[in-house]
């Protein structure tokens, strides 16, 4: 089976209109503000006096975990949306005892997608956000992708042990999408083609930090 066509992401797991990273900042304005607003939030301050604290991205602690307090997901700097949300989960977990995990999408007939989505402030110096995945997808049934500013970084799939993942970013803000895909060639009875025990059908991610 050959590779799916990426879907594009977005900061709600909407449209990639929302994300106007370049378009806010030639505007002057704030860029991650912009797309907040352009998703109905009331944390943008009416002024140019910037974003309330961790609405975006450096973390705090860093690394970030999903520990308690940040087992109540999502809150700023995360959103999630798509044909699902992306929940705490208590049963896998890189460290501690806390995750994030895709939802469960098995059943739909055409691709469907779900999106935790991480803002990174304007006032980011550039360098390297590392993560950690746990992801025992396969296709044709299920991937793995993630996208910074709405363009594909990399994907992956049979990842039966947890991994960290580096993504080089650049100085300013940035969107970046963790996307589980479910049925990315859209196959009208893909529960008729079996798969290895091995794949769960879900992406688990832990322990993010910006260096």
């Amino acid at each position: 089976v050959s590779d799916p066509e990426a879907i594009p992401p977005a900061s709600n797991g909407q449209t990639c209109a929302e994300i106007e990273v370049l378009a806010a900042s030639e505007a002057g304005g704030s860029p991650i503000c912009t797309i907040l607003q352009a998703e109905q939030s009331t944390c943008c301050p009416e002024s140019a006096g910037g974003l309330p604290d961790q609405s975006c991205a450096p973390f705090e602690p860093n690394p970030y975990t999903f520990e308690p307090p940040n087992n109540d997901f999502p809150k700023a700097p995360w959103t999630t949306g798509g044909d699902g949300v992306w929940t705490i989960d208590d049963a896998n977990s890189q460290e501690g005892t806390y995750a994030i995990k895709s939802p469960n999408l098995e059943g739909s007939s055409t691709v469907s997608i779900s999106n935790a989505t991480l803002a990174i402030c304007s006032d980011f110096a550039g360098g390297t956000l590392s993560f950690n995945v746990l992801a025992p997808v396969l296709p044709p049934h299920d991937f793995f992708i993630w996208y910074v500013d709405g363009v594909e970084v990399s994907r992956l799939a049979n990842a039966l042990e947890w991994r960290s993942i580096p993504i080089p970013l650049t100085p300013g803000a940035h969107i970046v999408d963790f996307q589980y895909q479910y049925n990315p060639n859209s196959v009208p009875d893909l529960s008729s083609i079996p798969f290895p025990p091995d794949r769960q059908g879900a992406v688990c991610i832990d322990v993010l930090e910006l260096q």
